[in-house]
């Protein structure tokens, strides 16, 4: 890149950082600088574990996790025979999370690979219950998450150094998690990410925090 082609960059990135900046201000968001990370997976048995009976789901959550996510809604997921991440997102009340007999998904999606490709409605009318009950009769992957799936991250990272990947690591479990620093989401390359916070802003579990 030559001097002025790099001139100009640096100048388009300064202007979009601070169009970002001047949303979030509007909007009542703050941001702090720093080198956002992704949190590690809740630990089935240590900091939660899963109940199922012909009632529905109750998820029992540590003291820890149920004093930081008190109140807050959490992703319940499980994968189907199709290989798609089925999830309902519930709110913690009372330190566990209770879902019905009667409820159904609210998202469920595919991949490319281990890229997040699309996100919908369940066409299937199937219980939940039952989906996360056929998953663990047949070893796939279920669990808690973080991720409700709102890509706030994505959308507001003024470099698209974010994409949401299927984390295929044995501690992950399938959960859905942003990879920081891809370039356009598929071709590696250099460090993208500006370290300006705003996606930590926007991440209402803490999924993404800044590293201390």
């Amino acid at each position: 890149m030559d001097r002025g082609n790099f001139v100009t960059f640096i100048l388009i990135l300064v202007i979009m950082t601070a169009l970002v900046h001047l949303n979030m201000s509007s909007s009542g968001l703050n941001s702090i600088k720093g080198r956002p990370a992704v949190a590690p997976p809740f630990v089935i048995g240590e900091d939660y574990n899963i109940s199922i009976d012909e009632n529905g789901i109750i998820v029992y959550l540590s003291r820890e996790v149920a004093d930081r996510y008190n109140g807050i809604y959490l992703a319940v997921y499980a994968y189907d025979e199709d290989g798609k991440y089925i999830t309902k997102l519930k709110r913690v009340v009372n330190g566990k999370i209770f879902i019905s007999n009667s409820e159904s998904a609210d998202f469920e999606v595919t991949f490319d690979d281990n890229l997040v490709k699309d996100i919908e409605t369940p066409r299937s009318k199937e219980k939940f219950y039952k989906i996360v009950e056929d998953a663990m009769a047949n070893d796939r992957n279920y669990g808690l998450g973080r991720c409700l799936l709102g890509r706030q991250c994505e959308k507001i990272c003024p470099m698209r150094a974010i994409t949401l990947i299927r984390d295929d690591s044995i501690d992950g479990r399938g959960r859905i998690i942003p990879r920081i620093n891809l370039r356009n989401g598929k071709i590696f390359g250099d460090n993208l990410c500006i370290e300006d916070g705003l996606c930590s802003s926007v991440c209402p579990t803490s999924l993404i925090h800044l590293a201390r």
